[in-house]
């Protein structure tokens, strides 16, 4: 049985500079794990879990709205009644201000722990992009037949318009 003996034991101290030595030794590789988070990773989010997140945001704007009410509860009744509208404007606008305009998730879908992604950024291709694209140009023909039948039917309204005022005048 070959005898193993400890490193420290045999080469003693490290040398003075051998943190440094190890560390530029180690920087590309931490370069190359750092900048793979650029890599897409395939993910999916269920449609449930987005309707649970959007019915929290919802439950959440209702307590705060319900604790605001509490807060005016000694004032004219009916006070808040009128500026309702105004109040739940102002209640989401504080949520979207501290959750989305500061790069955080809204209440909803960080209690769901969901996050969402730029799609736009991400690269179309394969089966997917020849997909998008013959959709996009089937749905510009449709939109350009629609506009074409919308205006052979202006113009036919027109017509009848310009006989009927003949015919009667």
């Amino acid at each position: 049985m070959p005898h193993v003996e400890s490193a420290a034991a045999s080469d003693g101290p490290p040398l003075h500079d051998a943190w440094h030595a190890e560390f530029q030794r180690l920087v590309p590789l931490w370069e190359s794990l750092r900048n793979t988070s650029e890599v897409i990773i395939p993910i999916s989010i269920s449609r449930v879990n987005q309707f649970d997140a959007a019915r929290l945001d919802v439950e959440m704007s209702a307590m705060l709205k319900e604790q605001l009410v509490k807060v005016f509860s000694l004032m004219k009744p009916g006070f808040l009644f009128q500026y309702e509208p105004e109040l739940d404007a102002f209640l989401e606008f504080l949520i979207w201000r501290f959750s989305i305009w500061v790069d955080k998730p809204t209440p909803g879908n960080a209690l769901m722990n969901l996050k969402y992604r730029d799609e736009r950024a991400a690269p179309i291709t394969g089966k997917e992009g020849i997909f998008l694209l013959t959709l996009c140009q089937l749905l510009s023909i449709f939109l350009y037949g629609m506009h074409l039948i919308l205006l052979l039917q202006l113009i036919m309204l027109v017509k009848c318009r310009l006989v009927f005022l003949n015919i009667f005048a």
